[in-house]
């Protein structure tokens, strides 16, 4: 049995309760392959942690549009214009995100946030492409 989700957040990531006012919303798991969800909150932001067949990814969503989610690979190719990165943790995703909060802010403030989204969506359609080139 692996260790719950949920704790692995708050214990190796207090800095995003301590600091950046997160606040758990909503933790799920289930018994195939010990899949499992981890949603928090802040003034901000929405993270969603999963967990799925032991793979751990993360996502973000900005306040204003709390229904549009993007995964912090791509939020983190965007910032840095490099490749995302498919070998990275995503100790190492949080990692960056805290290290880059205000710039990652930036991005999603009202008269930036369209442009973010048509970026993100062209660095995945790229990934895709790459990806799977012959679809």
């Amino acid at each position: 049995m692996s260790i719950d989700l949920q704790s692995i957040i708050f214990n190796k990531f207090k800095i995003l309760f301590e600091v950046y006012g997160f606040e758990l919303i909503e933790s799920k798991k289930w018994d195939a392959f010990d899949n499992a969800e981890v949603k928090i909150k802040s003034n901000d932001f929405y993270l969603i942690f999963v967990r799925d067949r032991g793979i751990i990814s993360v996502e973000l969503a900005s306040i204003q549009k709390p229904d549009k989610f993007y995964e912090l690979d791509f939020i983190k190719e965007l910032i840095e214009n490099q490749a995302v990165n498919e070998d990275i943790s995503f100790v190492q995703l949080i990692e960056f995100f805290i290290n880059n909060y205000e710039k990652i802010s930036e991005l999603f403030l009202p008269d930036r946030i369209a442009k973010t989204e048509f970026k993100l969506k062209e660095l995945k359609q790229e990934w895709i492409k790459k990806k799977y080139p012959d679809i």
